[in-house]
Parts: C-alpha cells; sequence; structure tokens
C-alpha cells in the first residue's frame, strides 16, 4: 500500500504538476488575448517549454502544497531523487559533439536552450520532472512547516 501511494503521489508529483500547467496555459490564454491581440496560442504556449520551466514548478509548489495533508508521508519530501536519478544517468549517457566540450554540451542540452521542442524533448522528458517534483516536495515541506498557515489568534478579554 505504501509502495502504490508512493508511486501515485509521484505521479502527481511530475506528470500531474506538468499536466495542471498545461491546463494553465489553456485556460489563461483567452485573457491574455484578450489583452494582447497579436498574440497567438502557439507562441503564449510556447512557455511550457522554457527551460525554467517557471508554470511546472508554480503548479508543483501548489500541488505539493495542497496535497501534503491529503497524501503526506515520509517519502512525499524525498519524490524528487527518481527524477533526479533518472536525468542524472540520461546526462552521463549522453553523447556529445566531438566539437564542443562535453560537460557544457550537456548542460546546455538539458538545463539551457540546446533542445527545444518540437524537435527536441529530452528537457520535457527529463528536465521538467525533476523540477517539478523537487517543487512539489517544497511546497509539502512549506504546508509542513506551517508556512502560509494563518491562525485567528484567540483573545481574551476579562
Amino acid at each position: 500500500m505504501v509502495l502504490l501511494r508512493a508511486l501515485l503521489e509521484l505521479c502527481l508529483a511530475t506528470y500531474g504538476s506538468m499536466a495542471i500547467a498545461s491546463a494553465l496555459i489553456y485556460v489563461n490564454y483567452p485573457l491574455v488575448h484578450f489583452v494582447n491581440r497579436s498574440l497567438d496560442f502557439r507562441s503564449f504556449s510556447r512557455i511550457l517549454s522554457d527551460p525554467h520551466f517557471p508554470f511546472q514548478l508554480a503548479a508543483g509548489l501548489c500541488t505539493g502544497y495542497s496535497m501534503w495533508r491529503r497524501l503526506g508521508g515520509p517519502l512525499t519530501l524525498w519524490l524528487w531523487v527518481i527524477p533526479l536519478a533518472l536525468l542524472l544517468y540520461r546526462f552521463s549517457v549522453f553523447e556529445t559533439s566531438v566539437l564542443e566540450p562535453p560537460l557544457g554540451a550537456r548542460v546546455r542540452y538539458f538545463f539551457g536552450a540546446g533542445c527545444r521542442p518540437p524537435s527536441c524533448f529530452d528537457q520535457l522528458r527529463y528536465t521538467a520532472p525533476f523540477y517539478s517534483s523537487l517543487a512539489y516536495s517544497f511546497g509539502a515541506l512549506l504546508n509542513k512547516a506551517g508556512v502560509f498557515r494563518f491562525n485567528e489568534a484567540t483573545h481574551n478579554q476579562d
């Protein structure tokens, strides 16, 4: 049962957060298009493939924060380790060009502008799940620590 729960939470932390980010882009496009009529959906949705993945990070953070009470367990804060292991494996076996320094080419490919959709999906396959699961665990940690929870102070009136 613990393993099934951990796998469910891992899927939610990685691909669930990425799906939520995609849905947010889709839902917010009409508002953004209303403000800037020249922006088409294709250009607007490219933010999903930005190498820093801001929407995926925000979705992971919010999902982790909100799901801590429901799914949180001892493994929640360590969910990012599995996507990190997959990213590090792919990073280490990635073959670079002879003309580029191997470390710089790998960093640019996985964390910079070296791999961009639609011709390359390795950042969406390896880097984005790591980022979103790290944000999910950090959001859960914030909830566990009581950050952003406000309790009304009780006043004793004598």
